[in-house]
C-alpha cells in the first residue's frame, strides 16, 4: 500500500530539468533498463512512461549524448549487463 501511494507522488511531481544542450557538448551516457518489462498495471505504465520520458529529457541536456535502452534487461540490468555500463564508461572516457 506504501508503495503504491508514493508511485501515485511520483507522478505528480515534477522535477527542475536542465534546459536541453545545457551542458553543451559534455559527453552524457544514459542507460535504460527495458520499458516493456515490469508494466503489470495501469499505474505502473503510467510510471513507467513517465520515467521513460525523464530518461530521454535527461540525454537531451547534452549536445554529445547516448541513450541506450538495454533490451531484455530488467531494473537490476547494472548486475545483468555490466557490459553495457564498461561500454558507456569507455565512450566516456574515450573522447577525453
Amino acid at each position: 500500500l506504501a508503495i503504491n501511494t508514493e508511485r501515485r507522488d511520483v507522478l505528480g511531481v515534477t522535477f527542475p530539468a536542465l534546459k536541453p544542450g545545457a551542458l553543451g557538448d559534455m559527453p552524457v551516457e544514459v542507460l535504460s533498463r527495458d520499458p516493456v518489462l515490469g508494466v503489470e498495471a495501469p499505474l505502473h505504465a503510467l510510471q513507467e512512461n513517465a520515467w521513460t520520458e525523464m530518461q530521454q529529457e535527461l540525454a537531451q541536456v547534452s549536445t554529445n549524448s547516448n541513450h541506450v535502452v538495454l533490451e531484455g534487461a530488467s531494473h537490476n540490468f547494472t548486475l545483468e549487463r555490466p557490459d553495457a555500463i564498461i561500454a558507456a564508461v569507455r565512450r566516456v572516457i574515450a573522447q577525453h
